[in-house]
């Protein structure tokens, strides 16, 4: 999974969520996936889904701190440059994780 802007703080324990486009559910729960810091980066770690929500962008994002943001408005601002399309009504994923310890199983 694709953490290029905030890969950091999923290392730090900073970001236990994540929102993502709706396109289906990509990743599922209880998966393991790579932390990659960029399209074809090598992984700096994983990451194990605990839970995910569909929803709709609305004005409330009160999830905001588990994104590892410090503000609404903020959180907004970093998806609105991660997803440039993204606006008011859209439909988006909301996966739920904790960072895999090294030398777990993955699959």
């Amino acid at each position: 999974m694709i953490f290029q802007h905030t890969w950091e703080k999923v290392l730090s324990g900073e970001k236990t969520e994540t929102t993502r486009w709706w396109d289906g559910f990509p990743y599922k729960l209880g998966r393991s996936y790579a932390v990659q810091p960029g399209r074809g980066r090598k992984s700096v770690g994983r990451i194990v889904i605990d839970g995910i929500r569909y929803c709709l962008v609305s004005g409330q994002l009160p999830y905001y701190k588990e994104e590892g943001f410090e503000s609404q408005e903020a959180f907004w601002a970093a998806l609105r440059k991660i997803h440039p399309g993204l606006s008011l009504g859209s439909h988006i994923c909301v996966y739920h994780f904790h960072l895999q310890e090294e030398g777990a199983p993955w699959f």
